[in-house]
């Protein structure tokens, strides 16, 4: 499994609390996110969660993520 990376439009540690929320759901995401850089690294398997998951999954709280 690579590691993908995404940037995201977060702003807060409440943001950072909110993606935590939704990626605690799948506990075979690893994922780590960077206020600072607004960046999202997940580590999963590609065919059970594509890119275009992980950008729906943060669409749904509010976040846009684009795959960089």
């Amino acid at each position: 499994m690579d590691i993908r990376r995404f940037e995201i439009n977060v702003r807060c540690a409440s943001c950072v609390g909110k993606v935590d929320k939704v990626f605690k759901q799948y506990p075979d995401i690893k994922y780590s996110l960077n206020l600072l850089e607004k960046m999202l690294s997940v580590e999963a398997d590609e065919n059970k969660y594509s890119d275009q998951f992980i950008i729906d999954l943060v669409a749904k709280i509010g976040y846009v993520a684009e795959r960089i």
